[in-house]
């Protein structure tokens, strides 16, 4: 998520500033401040389009490979306006307007010149160039669970085509693994190309699948999940507004209301990636090295989340309903999806679409259950909107 995107959810300088104080005086033993404005040394600029927290000193064509994924665009036009603005965004004088801000880092008996920033969901990655490695390190007031499931699961598993841990400390919060490189899947120009890194990613998921695969019944599965919504609801979003908690509520009603239909079909369950899509697929196009990173979503789904998240385009909530139709409308007429999973989604299992949606509830909620998130509904609302957009057309086709 870029730090435009954060700054809408929480009060990314303040998280950033104690998170980062946390790290460097678990790592390095220093007592450090970050302040905002030029300091007298370890002076970072901040650019919240291009997601990236750079050294002043650093030498711009040092960042070309963590800004090249903003290059390309389908219209030559806007192809060529963010190769311009990339280029000259990290320079001088232009970097001035570009820059959103300013932080300082002092007290700190290394130098961080070779240290660039890039901020997640729950984590911040740090790029370091002169040793060509990466660090994570978790952020303060946000759910460690997310960080040491990515851990956990890497290290347990040992998966092709995902970037290995190299050194951690889960007490105080951090990791290290190699530098990879690579451009998203959506961000590739030539198709084959892409297929090549997506058939890399499907593969890892495949291994991973059949290390734990599970059947339930769907109404025992249906009672774990809606458990799981419940316990998230009551513990964290008892203050947010009433009609917006009574809109989750009837969300997840309807979409148990339909499960229960099925409440003696059988689920297939999986431990899952939990955020498969393109922006989680780097591919290098010179060595055609593939990695499937972003972990912290991991967890045991039913065996077409992941699948569905990338055919879907789940993580993207504009649209979303139509989607949905049209993806239910091509089950209906005979399609089969998902087959690299292993398993086959058809129109005799499709309430494992249903079951998809009240599961990707879950992960929304549990996304956004920290008090370091004030927004909640900031993401929430319009992924339910569009929730709700599809409960009207579905009522709406069983009417006609």
């Amino acid at each position: 998520m870029k730090i435009e995107l954060l700054r809408k959810r929480e009060d990314f300088e303040v998280i950033f500033r104690d998170s980062l104080s946390k790290f460097i005086g678990n790592y390095l033993g220093d007592v450090c401040q970050v302040v905002q404005g030029d300091g007298l040394c370890n002076k970072f600029l901040v650019n919240e389009y291009l997601n990236l927290i750079y050294p002043a000193t650093i030498k711009r064509n040092q960042l070309t490979t963590l800004t090249q994924e903003f290059l390309w665009n389908e219209s030559f036009y806007r192809r060529l306006l963010q190769k311009i603005y990339v280029y000259f965004a990290v320079r001088w004088p232009f970097e001035i307007f570009a820059r959103s801000n300013v932080l300082s880092i002092s007290g700190c008996s290394t130098s961080l010149h070779g240290w660039v920033f890039i901020p997640g969901n729950h984590s911040i990655r740090i790029i370091d160039l002169v040793n060509n490695q990466c660090i994570v390190f978790y952020k303060q007031g946000f759910n460690k669970s997310f960080f040491l499931m990515d851990v956990e699961v890497r290290e347990k598993y040992l998966l092709p085509y995902v970037p290995k841990i190299i050194d951690k400390n889960i007490e105080n919060g951090w990791y290290k693994e190699d530098r990879i490189t690579g451009l998203p899947l959506n961000r590739l120009r030539c198709v084959e190309d892409r297929g090549r890194a997506f058939g890399k990613a499907c593969e890892s998921l495949r291994y991973l699948y059949a290390k734990k695969i599970t059947y339930h019944r769907l109404d025992d599965y249906l009672s774990t999940v809606s458990d799981k919504i419940e316990t998230v609801l009551k513990s964290s979003f008892v203050e947010i507004p009433h009609d917006s908690y009574h809109q989750i509520k009837c969300v997840k009603s309807w979409l148990e209301d339909v499960l229960k239909e099925y409440a003696n079909k059988e689920v297939v369950t999986v431990l899952t990636h939990g955020d498969f899509q393109p922006a989680n697929i780097l591919y290098d196009v010179e060595s055609e090295d593939c990695w499937l990173i972003d972990w912290e979503y991991a967890s045991a789904r039913s065996v077409f989340y992941d699948a569905l998240v990338f055919d879907l385009q789940a993580r993207a909530n504009r649209g979303l309903s139509k989607r949905f139709a049209g993806y239910l409308s091509e089950l209906e007429g005979g399609e089969v999806f998902c087959a690299w999973t292993q398993f086959s989604l058809t129109e005799n299992n499709s309430y494992y679409l249903t079951l998809f949606m009240l599961e990707d509830l879950l992960v929304k909620l549990e996304e956004v259950a920290v008090p370091a998130i004030a927004n909640k509904l900031g993401s929430l609302k319009p992924w339910l909107d569009e929730v709700i957009s599809i409960q009207r057309s579905l009522l709406k086709s069983e009417y006609n």
